[in-house]
């Protein structure tokens, strides 16, 4: 199981984005975050750059993956239309299908990794490390 943003295990800068004009301000080894959108994800694609994308519907995941995201963001917490078990959906999805992306449960408290492993989630990553451009 994968555990980005613990500081003991060390991460790479998440940085949250909203349009293209955005990446300029970033580096070429931070991870591009941002919400599905197939522009981003085609411009990634096509420079190499790492990208995590939050996922709503499994449509936008089965896309993300064909666009070669590097992870699929899902937080169950803030986007409480996706139901409880959404994340474990695209889990098993992205296993009957092989994805190269990583699913990632977007979590606030490590109390929250035991029951994301019990469900096979592929890691966590902490809401905490996802800057917003502007910090």
């Amino acid at each position: 199981m994968l555990i980005i943003g613990d500081e003991l295990l060390g991460y790479k800068n998440f940085i949250k984005i909203v349009k293209l004009e955005e990446i300029k301000n970033t580096k070429n080894c931070d991870v591009l975050c941002f919400d599905f959108n197939k522009n981003l994800l085609a411009f990634c694609k096509e420079n190499d750059l790492a990208c995590g994308v939050f996922i709503s519907s499994l449509r936008e995941a089965i896309y993300a993956n064909a666009f070669f995201a590097d992870y699929l963001l899902l937080n169950e917490k803030t986007n409480k239309d996706l139901g409880k078990e959404f994340t474990k959906k695209v889990q098993d999805i992205a296993n009957e299908y092989i994805f190269d992306s990583k699913v990632l449960a977007v979590i606030d408290s490590e109390d929250e990794i035991e029951e994301l492993a019990l469900k096979g989630i592929d890691g966590v990553i902490f809401q905490s490390i996802i800057k917003n451009i502007e910090d």
